[in-house]
């Protein structure tokens, strides 16, 4: 059994993972007896020559559960590009310093390093107005749950209730009213 509590599983670096770099991940011991937080790289190798694979669909997927993973966060961050809610956001999970999202994981292989990837899903009602496609979160009531196999992916890869997560405005949307140009004989400043 996982406790979300336990601060022993998680190694707070203060940074940004980016697609590309090396991010925490929990995985399930190999006597499936508890958990490990290792670092893998976050993408997975394309099948066809192609850009490595960042996220992946829940819809219809099996996770096998040697493959499942949680990847480690203390925040998550959307950018919205137009509309009422353009701007820079953060999302959390409330009273919780960390957050897990749903993954996949292989090992390492000749040309391409142990990686995981990030499942995704349709948004949920506290991410509906933000995303076309949100990251599963993953309750942390179900983390053994997930990586032991005793939950299912239906138990696991959707959204989660209303209310389960905080989202956090960042930065102020831009006004989108045009400020007049300066005319070329007014003072810079007055005396």
């Amino acid at each position: 059994m996982i406790d979300p509590h336990q601060e022993a599983l998680f190694d707070a670096k203060g940074d940004s993972i980016r697609p590309g770099s090396m991010g925490q991940v929990l995985l399930a011991d190999d006597a499936r007896e508890g958990i490990k937080l290792v670092e893998l790289h976050w993408g997975l190798r394309p099948s066809s020559g192609g850009r490595p694979w960042h996220n992946v669909r829940a819809e219809g997927r099996v996770v096998p559960v040697e493959e499942r993973c949680l990847v480690v966060a203390d925040g998550y961050y959307i950018t919205v590009k137009e509309g009422p809610d353009r701007g820079r956001w953060l999302v959390t999970w409330p009273d919780e310093p960390h957050m897990c999202l749903a993954g996949v994981w292989q090992r390492q292989r000749r040309d391409w390093p142990a990686s995981y990837a990030i499942i995704t899903c349709a948004p949920g009602p506290d991410l509906l107005s933000y995303e076309d496609r949100q990251s599963v979160f993953v309750a942390p009531s179900m983390w053994g749950a997930w990586l032991g196999g005793a939950a299912t992916e239906k138990d696991v890869l959707r959204p989660l209730p209303p209310g389960s997560l905080k989202v956090t405005r960042l930065t102020r949307p831009r006004s989108t009213r045009r400020v007049p140009a300066r005319q070329s004989d007014e003072p810079l400043f007055k005396f």
